[in-house]
């Protein structure tokens, strides 16, 4: 139920305006990170998980304190297998179960561009890559359409980057001074400002790294992206940045990279 951006790095081998192979090369990439993908392992129930756990079946007549009774019902609670008591004669006792989720999920669909359609901007003449039923959506639905000299899918050499962190200041300020009219959570909800932004703060945030994550294979984020668009463990807003820009300056130029919309 969130949407974020990740940075994808396809290599010198994928030409950005040859769509079929751009999909194909960030299909596979992914591929490890899907939601969907059956990855079997055995998990034990966090104790947070068990008590609620308990908490859920003692209102079914099951016994308040963790026994063999609740183990026929972990399949129900959580889809998990081979239930077993473990840590009984070292307490905590918890479950542990076999598992298919995999662990390393990121994300249940994607799309190239979606909601960061046109976020690179790219030099006059460029070979690049569009997701034209993106293009379309925003006339579509009344918003603004991608501006002209914009890709999903461009080489890091033909990508105007520091162009791109003056227009993320400039829609910033702009967001900043709308915000002003605006009370409350609707301030985070819709401009992202937090409690104890000031405007350079805020501005600083919002041109940091251009995108949530990037993957060329391996997997880079600011934080766990979870429901409604709230991050977990997310590391310094300036740390991140910082990294962001250490990993694009290094690319080759050569490097083919795109811009995903993905969903979790």
């Amino acid at each position: 139920m969130s949407h974020y951006s990740v940075l994808m790095i396809l290599g010198p081998d994928v030409a950005p305006d040859d769509l079929a192979a751009v999909n194909a090369r960030i299909d596979s990439l992914l591929a490890p990170f899907d939601e969907g993908k059956d990855v079997p392992h055995r998990e034990i129930m966090s104790p947070d998980d068990l008590q609620t756990f308990l908490e859920f079946y003692r209102e079914k007549g099951l016994p308040e304190q963790l026994s063999h009774e609740h183990l026929a019902y972990v399949e129900d609670w959580n889809n998990g297998t081979d239930a077993v008591i473990v840590g009984a004669d070292a307490p905590p006792a918890s479950i542990a179960y076999t598992s298919t989720y995999n662990p390393a999920s990121k994300w249940d669909w994607w799309t190239l561009g979606g909601r960061w359609r046109g976020l690179l901007r790219v030099r006059q003449g460029a070979a690049v890559g569009v997701d034209e039923h993106w293009r379309a959506f925003p006339v579509l639905y009344g918003e603004e359409p991608s501006e002209p000299g914009t890709a999903d899918v461009a080489r890091v050499g033909d990508v105007d980057w520091e162009g791109m962190r003056t227009a993320a200041e400039a829609l910033a300020r702009i967001d900043w001074a709308e915000a002003e009219a605006v009370s409350g959570p609707d301030r985070y909800w819709r401009y992202g400002i937090e409690g104890e932004d000031t405007l350079d703060t805020y501005v600083a945030r919002r041109t940091g790294g251009m995108t949530f994550a990037a993957c060329n294979g391996e997997w880079m984020e600011r934080g766990q992206m979870g429901w409604f668009g709230v991050s977990r463990n997310e590391m310094p807003s300036e740390d991140w940045d910082a990294a962001w820009w250490r990993m694009v300056t290094s690319l080759p130029a050569d490097t083919t990279v795109a811009v995903v919309d993905c969903h979790i």
